[in-house]
């Protein structure tokens, strides 16, 4: 594609636009010319004063300076910050509000529903779980193995406990210690010996379909399954997931 040149045409009282090779090609017309019929057709539009123009357009500019305060307004016409109207505030109160609520909301159906949190009240899980310690516990997992942690409520108080045995187990305790299925278990984290108790359960004894055997890991004095035997899952609350520290509290 080849660049086309282009002139103009003067034709009274404005010029107009045509290929260099055409007939009607002329020069540029003068500018002043030009400049006096655009302002003989056009001043009637510019009698009134304007500032920065001259009373009657002539084509030139008016260099005289304006005042800062034409341009911009006057001192009085300052525009002052606006406070947020108080609707708004109100609206963002009850949004942060709504959020709250949704948030506890969350937490209570969490906590009813799915998880529990529990305060362990006596020693008899001592080293792992000290009273005073809160345990987290899943409440929809009840399939149990052994060594879970468990919580379970024993004449109305709740306690962690430590599945030793499932169902179909069958346990005893003989004077070297605990054994299941006559398996002696070796049990590192124990630190106090297994011993029976004169009163409770009768050992040994099989674990029945959807119950277990449950023992505290300070087994000197621990109220377990030795006293109200092997329990059954459906009673319990859930398994233990995470342990808080008294002392880190």
């Amino acid at each position: 594609m080849t660049q086309e040149t282009f002139g103009y045409v003067y034709e009274e009282p404005r010029a107009r636009r045509v290929l260099e090779d055409d007939t009607a090609w002329v020069d540029e017309p003068p500018i002043d010319d030009f400049t006096d019929d655009f302002t003989d057709e056009y001043d009637d539009g510019f009698d009134e004063t304007y500032d920065g123009y001259d009373d009657d357009f002539d084509g030139d500019f008016d260099d005289t300076p304006v005042p800062d305060e034409g341009f911009w307004g006057s001192d009085d016409d300052d525009r002052k910050p606006r406070s947020k109207p108080q609707q708004s505030l109100w609206r963002d109160a009850l949004g942060l509000l709504a959020k709250i609520a949704a948030v506890a909301v969350v937490f209570t159906l969490i906590f009813t529903f799915t998880h529990g949190i529990a305060r362990d009240v006596d020693p008899d899980m001592a080293p792992t779980v000290k009273a005073g310690d809160l345990v987290m516990f899943y409440r929809l997992d009840k399939n149990y193995q052994p060594s879970d942690l468990v919580v379970l409520r024993y004449q109305g108080e709740l306690e962690v406990r430590r599945v030793v045995a499932q169902a179909g187990d069958v346990v005893d305790i003989t004077p070297d210690g605990l054994t299941v299925n006559g398996t002696l278990q070796q049990e590192p984290d124990i630190y106090e010996p297994t011993l029976r108790y004169q009163t409770g359960t009768t050992l040994p004894v099989t674990v029945g379909p959807g119950q277990v055997f449950v023992l505290g890991d300070a087994r000197d004095n621990a109220t377990d399954s030795r006293v109200y035997g092997p329990v059954n899952t459906k009673d319990t609350l859930g398994k233990v997931i995470a342990i808080v520290k008294w002392r880190d509290l």
